[in-house]
């Protein structure tokens, strides 16, 4: 049986861009409150959080 949280929230890594942006853009339409990383594509992150998905959070990752 799989754990239930009242209020769950996602963290998703690369999320600018290919299969981490799928994943932040299913999560953001099913209402989940989300943040992700990018490390160096800003406007492809701004791209994900402009999509009328304003409630997203972003954070560049510095390696």
């Amino acid at each position: 049986m799989p754990a239930t949280t009242p209020n769950p929230i996602a963290i998703v890594t690369g999320g600018s861009r290919g299969l981490g942006r799928a994943t932040v853009e299913a999560l953001a339409r099913r209402g989940v409150p989300s943040i992700f990383t990018y490390h160096t594509n800003k406007s492809a992150a701004d791209e994900v959080v402009d999509a009328d998905f304003s409630h997203l959070r972003q954070f560049r990752v510095i390696l």
